[in-house]
Order: C-alpha cells, then sequence, then structure tokens
C-alpha cells in the first residue's frame, strides 16, 4: 500500500513538472494557461504585439468573481526550434492555423493540442507539421479580453459542452491519457470522442445557425423575439445535420439527433429560452460578434463541403 501511495505522488508530481505552451494568448489560451498555472503546472504562453507587452508588464490578469487577481507566468514572442514542451496547445482563430502549423513546423515537441474550429481534415494539417504530432482538440470555455488585458471567461456548462478530444490513428495512447490526466488535475471537465473531425463538422452545423440569428438583429436582447429568425435558424441547424448525416452516416454526440428529429415548433421555444438565458450573454453573444469574420468563413467552408458532396450524389 505505502509502495502505490508513492508511486501515485511520484506520477503526480512527474505529471505537474510536464512543460505545457500555450500558442496564441486570446480567450481560449489565456483560459487554459489560468487553469493549469493553479493546477501548478508550468506554463508559457506565446504571445505578439500588445498581448505580448500586457502579460509581460502585468502577469496574467483576471475576474474571479467580483475580484481582480494575476499570476505570474512566462511569455515569450519567439520559439525556437530546439525550445521543447510536452505538449503545446495551439489555441488560434481558424483562419490563423495554417501560419501557426508552419511556424510550429520545426519545432521539436513532439505533440500539438489544436483547439481550433476547422471543416478541413487534420490529415491536411498534418501534412504541414507532421504525422501524428496533431492532438485535436476544442475547448469548453469562453468569455473575453478587455483592452487593459483583463480576462474575463468561464468553463462551458459542462451539460452543453466539455472540453473535447481524442486521437487521430488510435483511440487509446499514452498521450491521451496524460492529457485526460492534466484537464483532471485543472479541474476542466473533459470527453474523449473516437473522430474528432466529425465531432468538429457536426459543433460547426449547430454553432453557424446560432450565430447567425445574432447578425441578423440589430440588439443582441431582440435576439430571442424574431420568430422568424429563429425559425429560419432552427431550418438551417436540420438542414445542416441532415446534410452531415447524409455525409458520415452519424452524428455526434448523439444530442445533435435531437435537433435533427425533434418537432420544429419545439426547438424554436428551446432557442428563445437559450438566448434570453445567462448562458446566451455569457457565451454565446460575446464568441458570435467577436468571431464574425472567422464564423462567415467557417460557414462557406461548410456549405462547400455540402455542395461537393451533393455534386458527387449527382454525378
Amino acid at each position: 500500500m505505502l509502495i502505490f501511495h508513492i508511486h501515485k505522488l511520484y506520477s503526480i508530481e512527474r505529471w505537474i513538472q510536464m512543460k505545457l505552451l500555450i500558442f496564441g494568448s486570446g480567450v481560449i489560451g489565456s483560459f487554459y494557461a489560468l487553469y493549469f498555472l493553479k493546477a501548478g503546472y508550468q506554463v508559457t504562453m506565446y504571445a505578439r504585439n500588445n498581448r505580448f507587452h500586457q502579460l509581460l508588464s502585468n502577469g496574467l490578469v483576471y475576474q474571479e468573481r467580483k475580484t481582480i487577481k494575476k499570476l505570474n507566468v512566462n511569455v515569450i514572442d519567439t520559439l525556437r526550434d530546439n525550445d521543447i514542451y510536452d505538449f503545446i496547445f495551439v489555441t488560434v482563430k481558424s483562419d490563423q492555423i495554417y501560419d501557426a502549423l508552419r511556424q510550429l513546423k520545426n519545432n521539436r515537441s513532439k505533440t500539438l493540442v489544436t483547439m481550433v474550429n476547422t471543416v478541413d481534415t487534420y490529415q491536411t494539417w498534418e501534412n504541414i507539421c507532421g504525422y501524428n504530432r496533431i492532438l485535436p482538440a476544442f475547448p469548453g470555455a469562453g468569455g473575453s479580453i478587455d483592452e487593459e488585458g483583463i480576462l474575463r471567461a468561464y468553463l462551458t456548462p459542462s451539460y452543453i459542452q466539455k472540453t473535447t478530444f481524442g486521437e487521430l490513428h488510435s483511440k487509446k495512447s499514452q498521450r491521451l491519457n496524460i492529457l485526460k490526466d492534466i484537464f483532471k488535475t485543472s479541474r476542466i471537465p473533459y470527453d474523449i470522442v473516437d473522430n474528432m473531425h466529425l465531432w468538429q463538422i457536426c459543433h460547426l452545423a449547430l454553432v453557424v445557425p446560432l450565430a447567425n440569428v445574432y447578425y441578423a438583429v440589430e440588439k443582441s436582447k431582440y435576439a430571442g423575439y424574431n420568430y422568424s429568425i429563429l425559425s429560419n435558424a432552427v431550418d438551417e441547424l436540420k438542414y445542416n445535420l441532415s446534410q452531415v448525416q447524409s455525409i458520415y452516416n452519424r452524428l455526434i454526440p448523439k444530442k445533435m439527433y435531437y435537433i435533427l428529429y425533434l418537432p420544429k415548433t419545439f426547438i424554436i421555444f428551446v432557442l428563445f429560452i437559450l438566448y434570453n438565458s445567462s448562458f446566451g450573454s455569457r457565451f454565446m453573444y460575446p464568441h458570435s460578434i467577436k468571431a464574425r469574420k472567422e464564423m462567415k468563413y467557417l460557414e462557406n467552408r461548410l456549405h462547400y463541403l455540402f455542395n461537393k458532396n451533393r455534386s458527387s450524389i449527382d454525378n
């Protein structure tokens, strides 16, 4: 029993001593850096321009309840090829991922945990940075950083979305277990899925129509009250998911089937509640407005996928 406890303590200490790099220090990168730092991990943040100077001068400043706090963090604006980390968390926008992967291509770190929205296959990314370096993931958090560099971010409610990740070339691996333990130690709820590409496509099929509701109204407070706009959103949701089902013969997570098959009027009612909830104001609205350009880019990529599938069926 004593040997078991000694081994367990040694394992925990070894995990805590791992070096983690956050490549991209916006809301998501800063949020995960905060949780990893609180858990005791050795965290370095890669940032540029104004964000680099904020972190360098003030540390990682964040709001916890009504109190402004800060943590000291190592910050860099240059990454050398021989700067080796156990995990590099790539937390950039969709239109920045290819540039980020090219920057990381020659770095000798083995694992890149990509927390990025994408329609493209992960094999496309591996063609840039190397086979089996990508460990795809998606964040379960949201929030904002104000002009003074203060982070206000929160975990997404677990019943809606946890931090999600999975291997590309196997169902299990040592690094998957280590990453799971990092999230567990950091008190970040997580899910492991067997097909992250399909999960991403389903996720985008959902969030693109939800974001479009905000773009269709003049003020966010009206988002949940326009029946016509909500009706169009539900039509788009059902169309998107039916297209995904047609291409992949499967939806994940399984709750996507509720949206596909439940009556339209019921889903409109659910959206009315959602847009008028604290979740809507805290997560959905800020992300949709800040990421408008990114969401439109992803919407175009999603429709390209659907059109390509229809063309192949017609031929």
